[in-house]
């Protein structure tokens, strides 16, 4: 959480309102320079299963790692501070996994709420088939929302970690380990509203650029691909949607155009979904 002053309490009502009640909070306030630190301290003080972290200013990975470390539950549930649950959220996830052995994490369907938390539409929806190809692949999405919406056993967390280089792609990388270590499972349900908020940071399409490259990067380093024929779908499918970002949103067509042409360079039959 950082300067979370505007939401933090909706979205902790939202955990205390769960219809599974037996859990523990865990707040880790990464350097926020707002009234957040105030509201939080006066919450630890009311609810003894709150565990307050106050810490520098460091990054949201290092924060959410923060927090897997100190949990002592047998399930981790991850909540960004501006997200909120529906009251079931908690409740579906923790029955399956306890009724699905085989199964070591779970997500949902969300829905995408406005500042004032009015809803604005249903996110896309996920999928669980072949998660990790289709995580790579990026032809849609797969884990909406990772960082408000996985519930995973705690089992694997000695294994799985935020990594510090990333900020915008850093729960993608998440996905994408936790898909390498155990089974996962969408339930077709929306139970997670995701807050669009202008400032986002995902916004900043440079950042995004940066990050989700070296998250490739990272996954051939891993020889997560399996093929150089695969790797270069990817690749170009990444470059595809870096070069719409930077057409649409960032406002740098010529930026744009130069992500069409690698996209095409290195896996010419994509070409086809630029006329389709």
């Amino acid at each position: 959480m950082f300067n979370a002053e505007s939401f933090i309490l909706e979205t902790l009502e939202s955990v205390y309102s769960q219809s599974h009640q037996e859990f523990e909070i865990i707040i880790v306030n990464d350097g926020s320079t707002d009234s957040t630190k105030d509201i939080l301290e006066k919450e630890a003080g009311k609810y003894s299963f709150i565990k307050l972290i106050h810490k520098e200013n460091s990054g949201v990975a290092d924060a959410r790692n923060i927090g897997m470390e100190l949990a002592q539950g047998s399930y981790i549930a991850l909540l960004d501070a501006d997200d909120t649950w529906e009251k079931d959220n908690l409740e579906q996830k923790i029955k399956f996994l306890k009724t699905n052995p085989e199964y070591s994490w779970v997500f949902c369907n969300m829905n995408c709420i406005a500042e004032n938390g009015d809803f604005l539409r249903q996110h896309p929806e996920g999928r669980d088939d072949d998660i990790l190809h289709n995580i790579l692949l990026w032809e849609g999405e797969v884990v909406p929302g990772p960082c408000s919406n996985i519930v995973f056993s705690s089992s694997l967390k000695n294994s799985v970690a935020f990594d510090r280089a990333f900020s915008t792609a850093a729960d993608q990388d998440f996905s994408i380990q936790l898909a390498r270590l155990g089974k996962g499972k969408f339930l077709n349900d929306h139970l997670v509203n995701y807050r669009v908020l202008t400032n986002s940071m995902s916004r900043d399409i440079a950042i995004m650029e940066r990050d989700h490259i070296a998250v490739y990067k990272k996954a051939v380093v891993n020889d997560l691909f399996g093929s150089a024929k695969f790797r270069r779908k990817c690749f170009s499918n990444l470059y595809k949607i870096l070069a719409g970002s930077w057409w649409n949103d960032g406002g740098k067509k010529l930026k744009g155009l130069k992500f069409v042409f690698k996209s095409i360079i290195i896996y010419p039959p994509i070409v086809k979904k630029y006329f389709t």
